[in-house]
């Protein structure tokens, strides 16, 4: 338990299991990955890159080996960036 309160203290930096990801370019196919979850990362100061950090940690705490960013929205100074956690491999 220490290990998963220490990073949950810093969701923006991406853990050891979030670097293993694959980023996908484009949504897969239904019969090539399966759909774990759907994640949403954001980031206070407006930073696209530390909510897909959070958004990846995300992912693969929910098990997954891919990921697919689906959307970045920016709300005021907010970043907002949902993406969709899969098992391809």
């Amino acid at each position: 338990s220490v290990l998963i309160s220490s990073c949950a203290s810093n969701p923006h930096h991406l853990s050891e299991e979030a670097k293993e990801l694959d980023v996908l370019t484009s949504k897969p196919k239904d019969n090539d990955c399966e759909i774990l979850a759907k994640v949403k990362g954001t980031h206070d100061k407006g930073s696209e890159r530390m909510a897909k950090n959070m958004a990846q940690n995300m992912a693969a705490d929910e098990g997954a080996d891919s990921i697919y960013f689906d959307e970045s929205v920016s709300n005021g100074s907010k970043r907002e960036v949902m993406a969709s956690a899969y098992k391809c491999n």
